[in-house]
């Protein structure tokens, strides 16, 4: 039985999907893999206070509602890994001759160019996960960004012969599938999995992270979703 997208809410038009499903959750107990979509946002979120500003019917725009009872809040991390896995997988579909790469800690790149980006709010309870909204917004058919000169939608990359109801579809169908996987405890391939896409991966990069922009060779992530870097020959852990 499909988890992710066994019930669905589409909206024409809303503040943010996120907080729509925070709203929920305050009033009740909706179903997990709950996807609430919309064709416009009139305050999408980005990571901290960016917004994420996206044309009306043009991209995917949708949150979902988890409750990952089987995931310790020290391993909160593998919430982002299974999505960005997801994603790049439909992706490697829809554009297979392109480097699509992640960056980390939660957006998605196609060569150095922004598609979209995850993010993800949770509710810790203990040392679990009380339950988990993941919001998505993905570049499909907008051509123009603005001032957001390294920005980039699908149809610039390549001709689209779906509609973006079908790849919307299609996408749900992945994040289903590879939520599934980690809930089966397939943690090591996913964290693989995540590290060989990382943007900058084994080599020099200026990355931002709590401590200010840090430059270093960018080696991987640990288990609680820190990037390792080796600064000046030292190793080290850093936190977004």
């Amino acid at each position: 039985m499909q988890i992710i997208g066994s019930h669905r809410i589409y909206l024409k038009s809303i503040d943010s999907t996120n907080t729509f499903a925070q709203k929920l959750l305050s009033k009740n107990n909706p179903n997990e893999g709950t996807v609430i979509s919309a064709g416009y946002q009139t305050s999408g979120k980005g990571q901290g206070s960016n917004k994420w500003q996206s044309e009306a019917d043009k991209n995917i725009l949708l949150s979902f509602i988890l409750y990952p009872k089987f995931l310790k809040a020290s391993k909160q991390f593998y919430l982002s890994i299974f999505v960005a896995n997801a994603i790049v997988n439909w992706l490697d579909k829809i554009i297979p001759e392109q480097p699509v790469r992640i960056k980390w800690p939660n957006d998605i790149y196609v060569g150095h160019q922004k598609l979209g980006g995850i993010l993800i709010q949770n509710t810790l309870k203990a040392d679990g996960i009380e339950h988990a909204v993941i919001g998505i917004g993905l570049n499909v058919l907008q051509q123009e960004f603005g001032e957001l000169s390294n920005a980039v939608s699908l149809s610039m990359l390549t001709p689209l012969d779906q509609t973006l109801a079908k790849l919307t579809d299609d996408l749900i169908l992945q994040l289903d599938h590879y939520y599934r996987m980690l809930s089966d405890g397939n943690f090591a391939w996913q964290k693989s999995a995540f590290e060989q896409r990382m943007l900058y991966k084994g080599e020099k990069a200026l990355v931002s992270t709590s401590e200010g922009k840090i430059d270093g060779t960018v080696l991987g992530i640990a288990e609680d979703g820190k990037i390792i870097m080796n600064v000046n020959g030292v190793v080290r852990k850093l936190a977004h």
